[in-house]
């Protein structure tokens, strides 16, 4: 985590020291003498850069106050962004001034452009100071129209279903045969056998083990890579799945198989239901139709239950009639039974030497309860003190009884889980839609188990951690411009970018995630970074007596360069980790392309959109100015 989490803080790290010395340059280009322009180009800037700095912080400050899982997952993540930020403003601040000053002073100059490339700039200049002025002139018309974009991108990012990372690992699955109950361990090696003689026959399969057992059978499968297979994994699983299944029913009709797909088929990308009531047979044939709708939802495959195999065995039934001419209970027999079969402890064996306490357990010997015969001559004493052998006053009689009994707040419970090929959260909201007509019996109902409650209980963490951090970033801000208004205004590049997250998104096909939702928050302390560089120079422009429109006009030409060279240096920092290359790019790949996607349309909007807000603000300011002198004067004619 702190590797991934440097090398996504890369392409952010240069941004102090990018603004700084593009000012310094910039007041070089102007006519400054060298000392003047360093001197002055670095004091500038440094309450912007301290603002962007602190609102780049704070935004993982709610992470704290979120889940364990996720604080363990990005804690690391978290501290190396923030510590590589705060010395990379240091640096900015403290040593990149004193560099230009020892080694540059005196050696400050403009690079000398050609006819082609200062006409080329002076061109893109001219057009961006064309836009800015048509935006401003328009103001009432792309405002409204940029809050019906974001209220559409903000609709559909809401609408997105929440899912786990995928699949880290592509070449492992697992085959699991599910024997006959009671079957011998000979009948399990011969299934096995058959399904290790298809795997020998496929030559994209690496290397396969087994393991048998009288109840488990488990085969792993390792594939060759990716780029070095003939069949693609599907391709393989598919076939094994079909040939797999007529191959072990030569053995018996009851043996069946499923494909677990591995590391990719993780507890976490299973939706898991759970039935609860009281009765086996009920709650078998509950959990047998829910998992036959449960197949029928698109992208959900591997449907599996709880063992539902009944297990051979024999009941013990006494007769009470006769039993009580012996005065004898039902208790005492069974009493009686458990302690020569089973066995109870009278005693423990106390191994002074070592300091241990042996259990030891009396019951008969086993030859005299090896079969039912032999259990049907167990003597039985009555009260009087003689022997009753068991088979004159109770019978066994062949029954099946359920492998397991699984129980869950005092409830028995049966579990049906499938492997999920599309995000989790529309999963569950599809399987909860064709569960709505089931009947259930009175005391028994169906609720969502495995990672899916944790899931979704994460995700309404992460939006209140989003709201938190937004909170805390226009704080930063007011507190260092003394102001509320202006730090609102930015705060609009905050919503606006999730115009590019949702397209973004949208184009990658990735599903939210809480990686998505780190970017977010990342991103709600980062964007604001430009408009804070764009207003405070506004403002400085101001308070040299430049009109409001003609400022903002110019403060968007005079940091044009910076906020491009910033936003470029870190899309190019994050573009890496976008693409899916290696096994945690599903882990990051949605952080970096949230990211990428916010920075675009952010950055693109304050250039454009920032200046349309502060002249709003201020034709607003204007109007309640005049009806308040209105209402003013209309007061003082009254008087009169």
């Amino acid at each position: 985590m702190t590797l991934s989490g440097l090398a996504l803080a890369i392409g952010i790290l240069v941004d102090s020291a990018v603004v700084i010395l593009e000012n310094v340059f910039t007041k070089k280009e102007k006519g400054c003498e060298d000392s003047e322009a360093i001197s002055a180009g670095s004091e500038e800037v440094w309450m912007p850069l301290l603002a962007s700095l602190l609102t780049t912080l704070v935004v993982f400050l709610p992470i704290v106050f979120i889940d364990k899982s996720i604080q363990i997952r990005y804690a690391g993540f978290a501290f190396t962004v923030c510590a590589s930020l705060v010395a990379s403003f240091f640096v900015a601040q403290m040593l990149v001034p004193v560099m230009l000053e020892k080694f540059a002073k005196g050696r400050l100059y403009t690079a000398k452009e050609d006819e082609k490339s200062r006409k080329r700039r002076e061109k893109f200049q001219q057009v961006y100071g064309f836009l800015i002025q048509k935006s401003i002139q328009f103001r009432w018309i792309i405002v409204p129209l940029s809050f019906l974009i974001l209220f559409y991108a903000g609709y559909k990012i809401s609408k997105m279903s929440i899912d786990y990372p995928s699949a880290l690992e592509e070449n492992e699955f697992s085959i699991v045969i599910f024997p006959l109950a009671g079957a011998r361990l000979e009948a399990n090696d011969d299934a096995v056998k058959k399904v290790e003689e298809m795997l020998s026959k496929i030559p994209d399969v690496k290397m396969f083990s087994s393991t048998v057992r009288k109840d488990t059978v488990k085969i792993f499968v390792r594939l060759k890579p990716k780029d070095k297979r003939t069949y693609s994994k599907e391709e393989i699983i598919r076939i094994l799945d079909e040939k797999g299944n007529e191959a072990i029913k030569e053995i018996h009709d009851d043996y069946s198989l499923i494909m677990d797909q591995g590391i990719s088929s993780s507890e976490d990308k299973k939706l898991v239901l759970n039935i609860f009531g009281h009765e086996n047979d009920v709650l078998e044939k509950l959990a047998r139709e829910v998992a036959g709708r449960m197949s029928k939802v698109p992208g959900i495959s591997n449907i599996v239950m709880t063992d539902l195999r009944k297990r051979p065995e024999y009941s013990l039934v006494v007769d009470k009639g006769r039993a009580a001419l012996y005065g004898l209970t039902v208790n005492k027999v069974a009493d009686s039974v458990h302690a020569q079969v089973r066995g109870m402890r009278p005693t423990k064996f106390h191994e002074l030497q070592k300091g241990e306490e042996i259990e030891t357990i009396t019951r008969l010997q086993a030859i005299y309860r090896q079969k039912i015969e032999d259990l049907k001559l167990i003597p039985i004493m009555t009260k009087d003190g003689t022997q009753v052998p068991l088979g004159e006053i109770a019978n066994y009689y062949p029954s099946t009884g359920p492998q397991t009994i699984d129980r869950k707040d005092k409830y028995r419970y049966v579990f049906v889980k499938g492997d999920v090929k599309i995000p989790l959260e529309a999963a569950g909201i599809a399987v909860k839609e064709a569960l709505k007509d089931l009947k259930l019996p009175d005391d028994y109902y169906w609720r969502y188990g495995g990672s899916y409650s944790e899931l979704m209980e994460g995700k309404s963490q992460l939006t209140i951690a989003l709201i938190l951090t937004l909170f805390l970033v226009y704080m930063c801000m007011a507190c260092l411009f003394q102001n509320y208004i202006q730090p609102m205004l930015i705060m609009l590049t905050v919503p606006m970018c999730s115009i590019g997250v949702w397209a973004a998104l949208a184009l990658t096909h990735k599903p939210l995630s809480e990686s998505v939702f780190i970017g977010m928050i990342l991103l709600s302390g980062y964007v604001v970074n430009a408009a804070i560089i764009m207003v405070d120079h506004m403002n400085h422009l101001q308070s040299q007596g430049v009109e409001q429109e003609k400022a903002l006009i110019q403060s968007g030409l005079d940091r044009l360069r910076p906020i491009m060279i910033t936003t470029l240096a870190a899309i190019l920092g994050f573009l890496p980790l976008a693409f899916n290359w290696g096994q945690s790019s599903d882990l990051w790949s949605p952080l970096a392309v949230t990211v990428i996607g916010g920075l675009i349309s952010s950055h693109i909007l304050t250039l454009f959109i920032i200046p349309d807000f502060i002249m709003i603000t201020q034709d607003v300011k204007v109007v309640l100015r005049d009806r308040s002198e209105e209402r003013r004067v209309g007061k003082e004619c009254r008087s009169r």
